[in-house]
C-alpha cells in the first residue's frame, strides 16, 4: 500500500520510523541499531522498487516511543513496529 501511495503521489516524502521494545532489547544501543535497520530495510525496499531515495527517510527510535506497555507479550509485539510519517505533500 505504501509503495502504491508513493508511486501515485510523486510529491510526497515520508519518514520510515523503526521501533523495538525494551523487554527483549534492554541495551539501548542495540535497540537503536535494530530499529534503524528495521526502518532502513523498508526504505531500501521502496527505493529498489523505483521510489526516489530523496523521498524516503528512515530513522530508528529504539524503544523510546512505545505505543503499549512492555509488560505483556502483546504489548511488546505491538512495540516492535515500523511507522510511516508523511513529511511533505508538496514536493
Amino acid at each position: 500500500e505504501l509503495y502504491l501511495f508513493l508511486l501515485n503521489n510523486p510529491d510526497v516524502t515520508v519518514e520510515i520510523g523503526g521501533h523495538t521494545n525494551n523487554a527483549m532489547w534492554p541495551d539501548s544501543a542495540f535497540a537503536n541499531q535494530l530499529s534503524t535497520n528495521r526502518a532502513k530495510a523498508v526504505a531500501h525496499w521502496l527505493v529498489t522498487k523505483g521510489i526516489d531515495s530523496n523521498r524516503v527517510q528512515f530513522k530508528g527510535y529504539g524503544w523510546t516511543k512505545p505505543i503499549e506497555p512492555n509488560i505483556t507479550e502483546e504489548g511488546r509485539r505491538k512495540n516492535q513496529r515500523v511507522e510511516i510519517t508523511i513529511l511533505n505533500m508538496n514536493g
